[in-house]
């Protein structure tokens, strides 16, 4: 009986080396499962010792299919940096900051530092293009700016770093009725 030909895995083997050189991160699930299961499937069929040419070459068309059909993700870029940046003092103890939204932004970090602090400090992360900051101390300055990020990466901080005034303390006031057309204000005193 004449011997049957030799099965030449070669091309398996290439196919299987290039899918596996490719970067998961890179590719979509969905197109990448596909590659995944290709992969495993071709693997099977280089290690069968009685493979078949016609399963290995069965094996390497469809890895390579798989990998032709790879839809890549879309590339995030991180933001730019946060424009138009404005603080208005609200209350005695708040501070409304608003800014341009940055595109492709998904959340801001805003920093605040104190009239009598050296640096900033983190205070939050909002998902709007504002935030009302609530501080310590009445009637002093504070500063503040704005880093837009997303999943790539954040911006640099917003080229403006705003200053606001608090307003001076809460008065509480009470009123006592001293006679029939006469009222006594009283009020605590403000720093």
């Amino acid at each position: 009986a004449p011997e049957a030909p030799a099965v030449n895995k070669d091309a398996l083997f290439n196919a299987i080396d290039a899918a596996e050189a490719l970067t998961v991160d890179e590719y979509t699930e969905e197109t990448w499962a596909a590659v995944a299961e290709a992969l495993d499937a071709a693997k099977a069929v280089a290690a069968k010792e009685d493979a078949t040419q016609e399963e290995v070459d069965a094996a390497v068309a469809t890895l390579e299919a798989a990998v032709k059909a790879l839809e890549e993700k879309p590339q995030i870029v991180a933001p730019l940096a946060v424009e138009n940046l404005k603080a208005v003092d609200k209350a005695y103890n708040k501070v409304a900051l608003t800014w341009t939204a940055s595109e492709g932004a998904t959340e801001y970090d805003v920093y605040q530092k104190a009239h009598d602090s050296e640096k900033f400090e983190f205070v939050a992360t909002v998902t709007e293009s504002s935030y009302t900051a609530t501080v310590k101390m009445t009637g002093k300055e504070y500063s503040f700016y704005v880093v837009a990020k997303n999943e790539a990466g954040e911006a640099d901080a917003s080229e403006t770093v705003v200053k606001a005034t608090t307003l001076h303390g809460k008065v509480t006031l009470s009123m006592e009725q001293v006679s029939v057309s006469k009222f006594k204000l009283n009020w605590t005193a403000v720093d």
